[in-house]
Parts: C-alpha cells; sequence; structure tokens
C-alpha cells in the first residue's frame, strides 16, 4: 500500500510534458551532419485580425527542413507574426537572440517583442523545436530592480536523429510574390 500511495502521489507531483508526436520519417540512412534550414512562407491574412479590416498582423507559415545526405525531413510549425529582420537571426551572426542552452539554431520574428523557433539538442539522438516568446522592454525582477522579461517556451515537435550526427543552422527561405529567396545576412545592416 505504501508503494502505490508513493506512486500516486509522484503522479500529481510530477509536471506534465506536452504530448508531441515524433516527425520521424523518412528514415536517416546515413551519418553525418544534419543541415537545419527554416522555410517560410508568404503572408497570408490573420483569422484572428482583431479588426477584421484586413490591416491586423499577417501570419507567415514556417517549416523545419532537416536535410542528412539524401534524407530530407520538413516539420510544418504554426504559422507566425512579425519582421525577420537580419539583425535578429543568429544565423547572420549576430547577438539580438542567441543561443541559449542547448539550442542549435533558432528563427527569430519580430512584431513589438520577439518570437519565433528555436531547435534543441535535447539529447545525443533527440531534437526538440519549441515555439518561443519575449515581450518587449523590462519587467521589474526582485527587490524591485529591471531585468530582461521572461521567455515562454512550448515544445512542438521532435525528432530523433543519429546519436553521433553534428547538428547546425544553415539558411533562411522566404516565399514572397511566388518566389523563393535565400534571407541576404547582409542587408539591413
Amino acid at each position: 500500500m505504501k508503494l502505490f500511495s508513493a506512486v500516486l502521489l509522484l503522479a500529481f507531483a510530477a509536471p506534465a510534458r506536452a504530448d508531441v508526436e515524433f516527425s520521424d520519417t523518412p528514415a536517416w540512412t546515413e551519418t553525418g551532419r544534419i543541415l537545419l534550414l527554416w522555410d517560410v512562407g508568404p503572408d497570408r491574412k490573420n483569422p484572428k485580425d482583431p479588426y477584421g479590416d484586413g490591416f491586423g498582423l499577417p501570419l507567415r507559415p514556417v517549416e523545419l527542413v532537416a536535410q542528412l545526405g539524401k534524407v530530407t525531413r520538413r516539420i510544418k510549425l504554426p504559422p507566425e507574426t512579425g519582421n525577420l529582420s537580419v539583425y535578429n537571426q543568429i544565423i547572420c551572426k549576430t547577438s539580438a537572440y542567441p543561443l541559449a542552452g542547448k539550442e542549435v539554431a533558432k528563427l527569430t520574428f519580430y512584431e513589438g517583442g520577439a518570437s519565433g523557433y528555436s531547435v534543441v539538442r535535447a539529447d545525443p539522438d533527440l531534437l526538440e523545436v519549441h515555439h518561443w516568446s519575449q515581450t518587449d522592454g523590462a519587467c521589474e525582477g526582485p527587490h524591485h530592480t529591471m531585468v530582461a522579461c521572461p521567455v515562454e517556451d512550448k515544445l512542438v515537435a521532435r525528432m530523433h536523429i543519429p546519436e553521433d550526427a553534428k547538428v547546425g543552422g544553415g539558411a533562411i527561405f522566404l516565399t514572397e510574390n511566388g518566389k523563393q529567396t535565400k534571407l541576404d545576412c547582409s542587408a539591413e545592416r
């Protein structure tokens, strides 16, 4: 009975983790370096436009593309809103929104605060995709000090990878007016 009570207590005490499906197809056929790319589609009308006049913030579809050898996996992510300025993108060697902890890639949108996606190497054989957001400005910290506002984080996708694979961010591809182009890191500096 004591064991049952302890297990029951642990079940209620442990934080619940979102049940996120694995994106494990197609299967990897080799090892090596996994290249992570962001594919950002054209603006779409936001169905939650608060004004209903079409002038609300548009949404952009986002996909994470993982390539290893001849295998490519695509993970469709919830659409995002905001500007994809070069000076906010980690692939452009900026420090505005740096990689943190076990992050290996990041995509940053900016619109009166920042949000986007990060890829975290959670285990040697596991990548997680997180949606993150952070309000603009400063928040009140301990003893009424001003600190950076906290980052909100939500797990949205996972994929297994070969344990010995190297992982790195590669590029952002934007589709606008039916044409796909690579984000030019030398622009907007």
